[in-house]
């Protein structure tokens, strides 16, 4: 019983951590985007309160998805490859007079 405490406290910790970090990157977004400070704070909090606290879930969905886009790329580079560039001898440039 102790450990399933323990758990649940560290989930709820690594969870408000998540969403402090998500707040401030939606924060740098909206100021960026809006060009006024107190119209990003607003904007992002309502942001993560509609989404983050309304539906908790999204916070590990969000997390897992930014961990994962690095492995993602690698797979899907095995799958789809990139097409070859041509070799530099092979470029030729035009020089118009």
């Amino acid at each position: 019983m102790v450990e399933f405490l323990l758990l649940a406290s560290l989930e709820s910790d690594v969870r408000l951590a998540l969403i402090m970090i998500f707040f401030v990157w939606a924060w740098n977004f909206a100021r960026a985007n809006f060009g006024s400070g107190k119209l990003a704070l607003i904007f992002a909090m309502i942001l993560i309160y509609l989404t983050l606290f309304k539906h908790p879930e999204l916070v590990w969905i969000l997390f897992f998805t930014l961990i994962g886009i690095p492995f993602l790329a690698k797979f899907l580079d095995k799958i789809v490859p990139k097409p070859p560039e041509p070799p530099a001898s092979k470029i030729v440039l035009e020089v118009k007079k």
